[in-house]
């Protein structure tokens, strides 16, 4: 079943919490909007019927997971131990977009694929889709062998597939944070699309 990292931020921050937690405090440790957990609560009831436990909502005191220890901890096991993060397909095609719209230099197939946790021909695949959204911008994705992938094209068609891929793909409380704080990070491959993306951009990359 596929568990997105916010779901399993959520679902961890509830675990360990020792009383109800409100909605706005969850969203204010995640850094996101109360709106955008509320949208994550309907997937991670579903999480939670498939280990024989339930969420509970209570105005005006928060939220908190019932069923028995043995179950919780059988659900943080599932969850909180696997060797990569998984990703929609939609998702790790952002993701290798954003990666491939900032490289200064060919990306190997092999190296996405050890970041996402699939097969190379998986990578392939999300390629020939990558290509499709290129080309809307006069842009050309150049695969070799033994030589990598990259993005080839014009300065402002990159800025406009980048300007995009934020507005299509980025949470509004983080495309504010971004305007806010101009965050970046060094990190290639991070918990969320929303994250990743908020380390895409910088001055001198886009103007909004």
């Amino acid at each position: 079943m596929y568990i997105s990292a916010r779901e399993r931020k959520v679902i961890q921050l509830l675990l360990e919490a020792r009383h109800d937690l409100p909605v706005k405090q969850v969203a204010e440790i995640l850094d996101v909007s109360s709106r955008t957990v509320h949208r994550d609560l309907k997937g991670i009831e579903k999480i939670l019927r498939v280990h024989d436990l339930t969420l509970q909502k209570k105005a005006g005191s928060g939220l908190a997971i019932l069923g028995k220890v043995e179950d919780q901890e059988e659900l943080k096991q599932s969850i909180f131990e696997q060797e990569s993060l998984d990703y929609t397909p939609e998702e790790r095609q952002v993701l290798i977009l954003s990666r491939l719209l900032e490289a200064k230099e060919p990306v190997k197939l092999l190296t996405f694929a050890h970041e996402l946790g699939v097969t190379v021909a998986t990578i392939s695949h999300d390629l020939d889709k990558i290509e499709e959204v290129l080309g809307e911008f006069q842009l050309h994705l150049i695969r070799k062998r033994g030589y990598g992938v990259e993005v080839q094209g014009e300065e402002a068609n990159i800025r406009e597939a980048i300007r995009y891929i934020i507005m299509q793909h980025m949470d509004e409380h983080d495309f504010l944070q971004l305007l806010r704080d101009n965050i970046q990070s060094d990190s290639p491959m991070l918990d969320s699309v929303s994250d990743h993306l908020l380390g895409l951009v910088n001055k001198e990359k886009i103007t909004l």
